[in-house]
């Protein structure tokens, strides 16, 4: 079974959730694993292999996450988050690249994700 690969572009920068948007047409009603191309991960597994596990075991969307330093804090997407099992985390509020002192959090969201179709209403919102 091998995966179905493609891509979008952007014609202008408007972020994220408009590249994941101009995807839709591909995903139809199934998960999606999404990867930015500029994200890096080394590690004894792979991102994507850790996000394919999470999805498995909880069957909701992933996102991946980093800890960040504080002065790096206003240059990510940060999680706010209130429950965490084996490096899980549920995820109570995103917060777009905040200042550290508007946070305690510094789970920075980086750029792999598994989504699900109903996620496109969240973002359209």
């Amino acid at each position: 079974n091998l995966a179905r690969i493609a891509y979008v572009r952007q014609p202008v920068p408007r972020g994220d959730g408009d590249a994941i948007l101009r995807a839709r047409p591909f995903i139809g009603d199934e998960p999606c694993l999404v990867l930015f191309g500029d994200d890096l991960i080394k590690g004894e597994k792979g991102g994507a292999s850790q996000l394919i596990e999470a999805f498995s075991r909880k069957q909701t969307p992933i996102i991946a996450l980093e800890k960040v330093s504080d002065k790096r804090v206003s240059s990510y997407g940060i999680v706010e988050s209130s429950s965490s099992e084996h490096r899980i985390h549920l995820v109570d509020k995103f917060l777009e690249k905040p200042q550290a002192s508007e946070t305690t959090s510094r789970l920075g969201v980086i750029g792999k994700y598994i989504i699900t179709p109903e996620v496109f209403d969240y973002i359209e919102r």
